[in-house]
């Protein structure tokens, strides 16, 4: 598989000589009973999330994760994948993990999104479902001038939906406008 990872950093200002980088990235918003605002400040360049890119004929595929709480026994983190990039709405029927493990063309064409939580070594996996669809919007894309020869992507939007438990579909989790930001 060719993943072309990209460098979420960027030179963001000099100080005494070195140049220091920033990672662009955010979220927040409401997701099931707690509210999360993270963003990445240049004390922590990496709180928010990795992110990559792939093409594929003129299809460009957006690619992020952010993890949202980690401790000793526990990981909450969400992954999300954007199929042909652009501004505009995306109605997500699978998880991020049946389309980025899809071995057809499908892979390129579709978007996912899952929230993945481990607790103590049990792993749980919320998706969207066909039947209700987990909203994305995407309200800027843009690319970054600091991108050190790559086109990074900017993809700026917020996200809506219930995501399902995939063992037990009657355990959900909502997001309720929560805003997001990447490259």
């Amino acid at each position: 598989m060719a993943v072309a990872v990209m460098s979420s950093c960027h030179s963001d200002f000099e100080d005494d000589g070195k140049v220091k980088y920033l990672r662009f990235g955010y979220i927040e918003g409401n997701i099931g009973d707690s509210y999360v605002n993270l963003y990445n400040t240049d004390d922590d360049c990496d709180r928010v999330g990795w992110s990559w890119r792939e093409e594929r004929s003129s299809l460009e595929s957006a690619n992020w994760g952010v993890t949202l709480q980690s401790s000793s026994s526990s990981v909450s983190r969400i992954f999300l994948r954007l199929c042909s990039l652009h501004r505009g709405e995306y109605n997500i029927k699978r998880s991020f993990d049946d389309v980025y493990n899809d071995s057809s063309e499908d892979r390129y064409l579709n978007s996912g999104f899952e929230l993945e939580i481990i607790n103590n070594g049990d792993t749980i996996i919320y998706g969207p479902k066909r039947e209700n669809p987990f909203l994305v919007y995407v309200t800027d894309v843009r690319y970054d001038p600091y991108g050190f020869g790559y086109d990074l992507s900017i993809v700026e939007g917020y996200m809506n939906g219930v995501l399902y438990n995939r063992e037990n579909p009657s355990d959900s989790i909502v997001f309720d406008h929560v805003r997001f930001g990447f490259h």
